[in-house]
């Protein structure tokens, strides 16, 4: 299937005022560079979880962060606020929660990762006992802390946070993003969703960053349709085209074996930018094992600007057998 028409009337944005967002993105970590906690506390317990609500100090705006991260693991202040705006009544809500979050940092509930380089800078004096000093950068990741995670998953019926390395954390940051966004603008439309799918392929592991089934108009049918869009978030880090090739590899194996659950599969790819969107489709027409499958790709940044059904590209060779990337428009009427 090469076009999906959603049935939610999303506001349209100019393509001409968004171009340039294409070329960056807010979830970027350098080879070299490492997350790590901010925190000077990095754990809590349960009971005094409890005994900071009994006291009045957690807040309901505090719980709901820790039940919004609880479902999404890793995520920065702006996801945060967004999902909050889904949640929270009018009258609780805040242009900023920078406060709640220093807060539950302070009581080892919530975990900042901040980016700092694996080893010390040229010139950088190391001072024992302490982490290298962060970079000047935006990019922080707030996590349950161990306790504050097992405290709350019974009340969402969240996956586990794994183990993962900085860049996987990334990844996930902006898995998150792209989730939180497309039930902001198709809620009404999402049948069933499921952030860090894990299955297997045989005995190997295989995760699926989201998995989103909604209904939408598809051309050539009567009536709306469930669509299943499958989630690969990928960034850019040494030999991420191999990984990224193996991922799609796997997900072809799995999409063969489960093709009667999901009648009109959508396979999208979560990059940082169009270079990555123009390297990766032709290392794609290269390999036999992936012939045929036709793949959308988001470069993340769009996504603080228009609809996620609106910031998808799809690729093809021109007359002069050059790569280009076409932008879609999956919006339809009802």
């Amino acid at each position: 299937m090469n076009e999906h028409e959603d049935i939610t009337k999303a506001t349209e944005v100019s393509e001409a005022t968004t171009d340039l967002l294409v070329t960056r993105t807010p979830f970027r970590l350098e080879d070299g560079w490492e997350m790590v906690p901010e925190n000077r506390n990095t754990s809590c317990s349960h009971a005094e979880i409890e005994t900071l609500i009994q006291k009045r100090i957690l807040s309901l705006i505090d719980l709901e962060i820790m039940k919004i991260l609880a479902a999404y693991h890793y995520l920065n202040h702006h996801n945060i606020r967004l999902e909050l705006e889904q949640r929270l009544h009018p009258g609780y809500r805040k242009q900023s929660y920078s406060d709640n979050l220093r807060k539950m940092k302070r009581a080892g509930i919530l975990l900042c990762y901040v980016p700092v380089p694996a080893s010390p800078l040229p010139g950088a004096d190391s001072i024992p006992g302490t982490s290298p000093v962060p970079a000047a950068s935006p990019l922080k990741l707030y996590c349950l802390s161990t306790a504050a995670f097992t405290y709350m998953a019974p009340l969402t019926e969240a996956h586990p946070i794994l183990p993962s390395s900085a860049q996987r954390k990334i990844e996930l940051a902006a898995a998150g993003q792209f989730l939180i966004q497309f039930l902001k603008h198709y809620r009404n439309s999402v049948i069933r969703y499921e952030y860090e799918k894990g299955t297997k392929i045989g005995n190997a592991p295989f995760l699926l960053d989201a998995v989103i089934r909604y209904r939408a108009t598809v051309p050539g049918l009567q009536g709306a349709q469930t669509v299943t869009l499958f989630l690969l978030a990928l960034r850019r880090y040494r030999n991420w085209e191999k990984t990224a090739l193996s991922r799609l590899s796997l997900f072809r194996i799995w999409l063969s074996r489960h093709g009667g659950e999901c009648m009109f599969p959508l396979p999208v790819l979560l990059v940082e930018d169009i270079e990555m969107v123009l390297g990766l489709y032709a290392q794609i027409q290269t390999m036999n094992s992936l012939s045929g499958l036709h793949v959308y790709f988001c470069p993340d940044s769009l996504l603080m600007a228009v609809p996620p059904l609106q910031a998808l590209y799809l690729c093809k060779a021109d007359d002069a057998e050059k790569i280009v990337a076409i932008r879609t428009n999956m919006i339809g009427k009802e």
